[in-house]
């Protein structure tokens, strides 16, 4: 009898040893808990990092398809594409044909003017036209909220594309993005009259449209006319949406296809650094941060930082002005 309760004891006694063995204490659960709390904010960090640099990477990679669609349509007709026409089309719908969009090309009506092309065209988004750190194309589906007004008119706004870069026109000393006899004196007297008054960057304004002059669909700017050489002249950038305000005119984000606004291209230089927060009012800025992208005129993709000296940054973004730029830009 003694025997077989010494037997059950120990038996028992084990019994307990292994419960004890196989459980966990809940000073042992927590301080689990607290090492897997403190592994996952480490490693948070690094996941964000590098998400942010193969967000990067595809911003890097759309200036680098427009620079080539540049580059083909220089090759085509020997001139590099303006910026825009007033009322009409701008760079970004006439880079369509060279980047595989020739589709939605053919459906703008290049005769006409931008509020009275199908809302197929004008409303298309094309996902190389947006960078992925600021939003996706199919959150800009529905085109632009406001700022899309035919100028002098009390016509109603009327959507079209979104797009995050911009065409560089030059610096600010170059009035808006003009040239000498560029039209009527009658219409715009201070831009033929004002020698040196004209835009000094890679991309232009297009004819205008009123009569006697007729449309043209390219510029007088051709690669011998960028003196400074293409790998010192900005061609495409990120351009600034204050305070991200997506869609609204305000915020320089009205319709990319719409040349009667201006929003297809921005200006860097002194009176325009690059921007260096989203709520800063400026021309160039991405969300990237520290720097901003820019194609080059040879196709390079080079990221700007945003502290760059504006009198550089003049620099590259002048076509013709003989400064030296610095190796280290």
């Amino acid at each position: 009898m003694l025997k077989h309760s010494l037997q059950r004891l120990e038996c028992l006694r084990g019994k307990d040893m292994r419960t004890r063995r196989n459980g966990f204490t809940l000073v042992e659960l927590l301080v689990v808990i607290a090492i897997i709390g403190i592994l996952i904010g480490l490693l948070l960090p690094a996941v964000q990092s590098a998400r942010e640099a193969a967000r990067r990477l595809q911003c890097s990679n759309n200036l680098k398809q427009m620079g080539l669609a540049v580059a083909s349509h220089i090759e085509q007709t020997g001139l590099i594409p303006f910026d825009r026409r007033d009322t009409r089309e701008t760079v970004f719908v006439n880079l369509w044909p060279y980047m595989e969009q020739q589709n939605l090309y053919d459906k703008w009506d290049i005769e006409d003017k931008y509020y009275n092309q199908d809302d197929e065209v004008r409303l298309a988004t094309v996902a190389t036209y947006f960078c992925p750190s600021r939003r996706s194309p199919s959150s800009a589906k529905a085109g632009s909220i406001s700022g899309d007004v035919e100028q002098n008119t009390s016509n109603p706004h009327v959507p079209g594309g979104l797009c995050d870069y911009a065409a560089c026109a030059g610096d600010p000393t170059g009035r808006s993005d003009y040239w000498i006899g560029w039209t009527d004196p009658n219409v715009i007297p201070a831009v033929t009259a004002a020698n040196g008054n004209q835009a000094n960057g890679a991309f232009i304004h297009g004819m205008m449209p009123f009569p006697p002059q007729k449309p043209t669909r390219g510029t007088e700017i051709t690669p011998a006319s960028i003196r400074d050489g293409l790998s010192n002249t900005l061609f495409i950038g990120e351009k600034h949406i204050k305070d991200l305000k997506f869609g609204e005119g305000s915020a320089g984000d009205s319709s990319a296809y719409n040349g009667d606004i201006g929003v297809s291209y921005r200006k860097a230089g002194v009176g325009a650094p690059l921007v260096r927060d989203i709520s800063s009012s400026g021309q160039f800025g991405g969300v990237h941060p520290g720097v901003c992208l820019f194609v080059m005129g040879d196709g390079r993709v080079v990221a700007l930082q945003v502290s760059i000296d504006a009198e550089v940054l003049g620099y590259l973004a002048n076509r013709h002005d003989g400064h030296p730029v610095p190796s280290s830009f």
